[in-house]
């Protein structure tokens, strides 16, 4: 078990392929900025950004200046799939 954690921080954790990490005393933040490279990348098809934390990743999305490569597929009850475009939304 222990190999299976010797990268644990106690500031951070690993759930469902998101990493989220948090300051002393706060609520675990997921990485969003992370997430996106990995999409630009090709390590992953896409991200799925539930309604209650749209406002946080919309907020690190838009601050890249790469934003307009992303492209947002929205679905029921709130719930937005991310992908990667070679060429920039318009």
């Amino acid at each position: 078990m222990l190999a299976e954690t010797e990268n644990y921080h106690p500031s951070s954790i690993i759930t469902e392929g998101s990493i989220k990490t948090k300051a002393k005393g706060e609520q675990f933040m997921t990485d969003y900025n992370q997430q996106l490279e990995s999409l630009k990348n090709g390590e992953i098809e896409s991200i799925t950004i539930e309604k209650e934390d749209f406002l946080d990743f919309r907020t690190v999305l838009i601050a890249r200046e790469d934003f307009k490569h992303f492209r947002g597929t929205a679905y029921h009850h709130g719930t937005t799939v991310y992908t990667y475009t070679v060429e920039p939304s318009k």
